[in-house]
């Protein structure tokens, strides 16, 4: 959770200053736009230019940041699945079936899974759903694995690569 807090924190500085920046440019423009001085009008392009690179790269670099951590997809010290997922997907409750009906949501797209379990079978074409808490009201469901970004390879044997069977005991 910390890293995709800390990537969403460099996302929002990173946009706020580029806003920031691209805001500003027009008032720089319209100021060198009122002076006599020829050097002083030429200074606002060269200005526009340098702002245009450092959006762009601030740019490539939240994307490069977002694509490292969506290629995250596994299990990791702590047991648990952490993976993108869709936006607003449902998580249904007590048991992987659609009957038990939408208990929560999850607005994260990049999420933890602290079990897995075999229920219905999903638009995704397997019966593994993930299972978390939701981000609408704090609820614990089931969400069908078509809503989580793993491989179909990791959907049919989740236990294999380290993610508990939630329906499993295991000894202490």
């Amino acid at each position: 959770m910390n890293k995709t807090l800390n990537v969403s924190m460099r996302r929002v500085i990173r946009s706020g200053t580029a806003l920031l920046a691209v805001v500003m440019a027009p008032l720089s423009l319209v100021s060198a736009a009122c002076m006599d001085d020829p050097v002083d009008k030429a200074a606002p392009e060269v200005a526009d230019v340098e702002l245009a690179a450092s959006v762009d790269d601030a740019d490539v670099a939240d994307k490069k940041a977002n694509a490292d951590l969506l290629a995250d997809c596994s299990v990791h010290g702590d047991g648990r699945l952490y993976c993108g997922n869709e936006y607003n997907a449902p998580l249904y409750a007590e048991r992987p079936f659609y009957s038990h009906g939408v208990y929560d949501h999850m607005f994260t797209t990049y999420s933890w899974f602290n079990c897995w379990a075999y229920g219905d079978l999903h638009p995704g074409g397997n019966y593994t759903w993930y299972h978390s808490t939701g981000d609408e009201y704090g609820r614990d469901g089931f969400m069908p694995a078509n809503y989580v970004h793993t491989p179909s390879w990791f959907d049919a044997n989740p236990k294999q690569f380290g993610l508990r069977n939630c329906f499993e005991s295991f000894p202490d």
